[in-house]
């Protein structure tokens, strides 16, 4: 099974590569595939995805990084995983953290989505999954996760400086060479 991990990745973070790292251990037989948003996702503060995909190269080390989102319009998980799969010819599921099913119910064909594909959610600091109850009977499969790592790439965004422990260094090193995320 393919495991695709989509997001803005705006910038990797450790958190990110902590939960690739942890899910390749729990499934060793399936594949990791990290899918960078493209440039249309309509997400604030979202950097060229040039620069994010060059980063998920130096953060995610052995892991398919995919320009799948770059390469055509943005039309969702669903439409992303069905091409995955299309191509691959393998099954695919997808990761997602915790605190996005507060807007799950918004995402596009989300039913079809949680009906057709096995979901990973890692769990966030701040999001219960207790709320989700009823959303989560609704998924065909799946399985939490539990790994908090309390960071955001937010967080590191908002202040570059003070984060430099929660990247890895090629990914800082990369910022402050491309001048990112300036404060």
């Amino acid at each position: 099974m393919i495991l695709v991990y989509g997001g803005a990745f705006n910038p990797p973070t450790l958190a990110h590569q902590q939960i690739i790292t942890h899910i390749q251990l729990m499934y060793p037989d399936d594949h990791v595939m990290v899918v960078p948003v493209g440039n249309d996702y309509q997400k604030s503060s979202l950097i060229d995805f040039f620069h994010r995909y060059h980063m998920c190269h130096l953060a995610f080390e052995g892991v398919e990084i995919s320009k799948i989102e770059h390469e055509q319009p943005y039309r969702g998980t669903l439409h992303l995983l069905k091409k995955i799969e299309k191509e691959k010819q393998e099954e695919v599921g997808f990761i997602i953290g915790a605190d996005q099913l507060e807007t799950f119910t918004s995402w596009i064909n989300y039913e079809t989505l949680i009906q057709e594909h096995k979901c990973l959610i890692v769990s966030r600091e701040g999001s219960s999954l207790t709320k989700h109850t009823p959303l989560l009977q609704q998924f065909k499969e799946y399985t939490i996760i539990d790994l908090d790592y309390p960071m955001s790439s937010t967080q590191i965004r908002n202040h570059i400086s003070k984060h430099i422990e929660d990247m890895n260094p090629n990914v800082y090193a990369y910022i402050e060479m491309h001048a990112l995320y300036k404060e």
